[in-house]
């Protein structure tokens, strides 16, 4: 038997088949490598490239689990021995959509994040993107960062800011203006 898996381990590592496999296994361990407290809020949602991304229920058990990375990380190494996962990624998962929701795109898994935003907010963004000559890697992180803008800007205009007419920045109050704009349109 000993040679049948050696031989089996070979194949799958020639192939590049191994590490995607093994990269795998946490997902399906995952209740015995956290346990049943930290299943209800954390669940993995894929692998890539070294990477077990993480969908987290919101953003206190993300944060807590980003300080508990290493210990998860150490107890994927014990569970499951020369597992290529080097870093754990958690992302906040969308209540709007189901759970698993993801969909491949050139060979890349995506997870919707975008769910709070507007078609208008998605069109500005990806306009905005169109225009940049940058690698796919830098891109998907300035997408990212423009979508958490976004995101954080619709929270703003739920909790009852508005955006000054002049400069732009959110405040709340009377008028169109901010209070900095007001002093300067008072000054003039």
């Amino acid at each position: 038997m000993k040679n049948i898996k050696t031989l089996l381990d070979t194949v799958l590592a020639k192939r590049n088949i191994y590490h995607k496999i093994k990269g795998t296994l946490p997902i399906i361990k995952w209740k015995e490598i956290v346990g049943e407290p930290v299943i209800q809020y954390a669940k993995p949602a894929y692998y890539k490239d070294g990477i077990l991304f993480i969908e987290v229920e919101n953003a206190l058990f993300k944060r807590e689990l980003s300080l508990m990375a290493s210990e998860i990380l150490e107890k994927i190494q014990k569970t499951i021995p020369d597992s290529p996962v080097k870093e754990l990624k958690f992302i906040l998962r969308s209540k709007n959509i189901p759970k698993n929701t993801a969909e491949e795109k050139g060979g890349e898994i995506i997870i919707s994040q975008e769910s709070e935003l507007t078609a208008d907010d998605l069109n500005w963004i990806d306009s905005i993107l169109q225009r940049l000559k940058w690698d796919k890697k830098l891109k998907k992180k300035y997408r990212d960062l423009l979508i958490e803008y976004k995101k954080t800007v619709r929270k703003k205009e739920a909790m009852g800011f508005k955006k000054c007419a002049k400069c732009g920045a959110y405040f709340t109050g009377k008028g169109k203006l901010c209070p900095v704009c007001e002093i300067q349109e008072k000054k003039r």
